[in-house]
């Protein structure tokens, strides 16, 4: 049996809390996913909102419909965004 690879974006994002809070908060999602709805998540476990999102970064994955884990596809290296 021959298994269909798909290629999936995977994201992860920063969700920053009002500088004066100081603190964030880590995810990591496939750009299927929609992101307000990873941020209203984060948001509630914080207990704050008018959050910013980083995104920090992305890499391509490959993943095969008859398995659940996923596998590294080809991967470019995509530097970090860092907040100075």
């Amino acid at each position: 049996m021959v298994s269909r690879a798909r290629k999936e974006k995977e994201a992860h994002l920063v969700f920053l809390a009002s500088p004066r809070l100081n603190s964030t908060k880590e995810m990591t999602v496939t750009l299927d996913t929609q992101v307000h709805l990873a941020q209203r998540e984060i948001e509630e476990m914080m207990g704050c909102q008018d959050m910013m999102v980083l995104l920090v970064k992305s890499e391509m994955l490959e993943t095969t419909e008859d398995q659940d884990h996923q596998v590294l596809g080809d991967q470019k290296d995509t530097p970090d965004l860092r907040v100075l």
